[in-house]
C-alpha cells in the first residue's frame, strides 16, 4: 500500500487533528518553559541532597563496622539535609502536577 491509499491520509480529519496537536503545544510558551526550568532545578537538587545524604549514611555505616566513631558532621548532614531534600521532592511534584493539570 502506498500513502494515498491509507484512510488516515484521505481522513479530512487527520490535518485537522494534526493542526489541533501542534497548535496545543504552543500556547503559553513563557509559563511552561518557567515551570519546566523550576521542576528540573527542584527535582536536581533533591536528588543530589538525597546522594551526599545516603553517601554520608554509608560512610557512617563503614566507620561504625571498621570500630572507628563516626565524625559528628557525618552524622548531622543526613538529619538536616534529607528532610530538606524531601521537601524539595514534593514541591517537583506539586510542579509537575500543575504542569499535568494545564496541559
Amino acid at each position: 500500500m502506498n500513502n494515498s491509499s491509507s484512510p488516515r491520509a484521505n481522513s479530512p480529519l487527520s490535518s485537522d487533528r494534526e493542526a489541533t496537536d501542534d497548535s496545543m503545544g504552543v500556547s503559553q510558551p513563557g509559563k511552561g518553559a518557567a515551570e519546566s526550568g523550576a521542576f528540573t532545578w527542584f527535582a536536581g537538587l533533591a536528588a543530589v541532597i538525597a546522594v551526599l545524604c545516603v553517601v554520608c549514611g554509608v560512610v557512617m555505616l563503614i566507620l561504625k563496622w571498621s570500630g572507628f566513631h563516626p565524625w559528628s558532621f557525618l552524622t548531622q548532614v543526613p538529619l538536616i539535609c534529607l528532610p530538606i531534600a524531601f521537601v524539595l521532592l514534593i514541591v517537583a511534584l506539586v510542579l509537575a502536577a500543575r504542569r499535568r493539570r494545564s496541559l
